[in-house]
């Protein structure tokens, strides 16, 4: 038998679901920084969780007495679902709480951008440098329209030159292969880059 149906949970497994709980909890309130404010998202989630549960319960209840017409496949698909009622809730239930975990976090995105850029310092840095070599690291930190090089906590980023060198050169081979009057799909990178 591939499927087997097993009796209520026993008490270990009990543990281990409120253990999860609980450290599900531990992390709100680590995040939260206040008891009170973790509480209150952990109570949203809990009673979501259950609002689910009850719906999509009731959803297969109510489709199991109205659900006896249609097709044999459709019928058949019905059964399928009906089999298993808890266990199919508890499906719906998960798939319900993660879509309300995303749309949660799509309407407070502002709020979440708005407070990163406060904690940026004000000299963040709005641009940065890819494929410095080691040999270029001196008049890259120096920026323009600056008399001093910009004091860095860590060296620019650095790709391997192998790397650089044949993408200048497949650039290059692009624009020789380029028709007079026409724009190159890839421009040659300039010179000493």
């Amino acid at each position: 038998m591939i499927r087997r149906d097993v009796g209520p949970p026993r008490q270990g497994a009990l543990a281990v679901y409120v253990a999860g709980l609980a450290a599900v909890f531990g992390l709100l309130l680590w995040q939260a920084g206040e008891l009170k404010l973790a509480g209150y998202v952990f109570g949203g989630f809990a009673a979501a969780f259950g609002i689910f549960a009850a719906i999509g319960y009731g959803a297969l209840q109510a489709i199991g007495r109205l659900g006896r017409t249609g097709s044999v496949s459709w019928r058949y698909g019905l059964a399928n679902l009906l089999r298993r009622p808890r266990a199919n809730a508890v499906q719906i239930t998960a798939i319900a709480v993660g879509l309300t975990a995303i749309l949660l976090l799509t309407m407070i995105r502002g709020d979440l951008l708005d407070a990163w850029r406060g904690r940026l310092p004000p000299d963040a840095p709005d641009r940065f440098l890819v494929n410095i070599q080691p040999e270029q690291r001196g008049s890259a930190e120096r920026v323009p329209g600056r008399e001093r090089p910009v004091k860095r906590p860590h060296p620019p980023l650095s790709v391997d030159g192998d790397q650089a060198r044949a993408h200048q050169e497949r650039s290059a081979a692009v624009s020789r292969r380029s028709r007079p009057g026409t724009r190159s799909a890839l421009p040659a990178a300039p010179a000493g880059y």
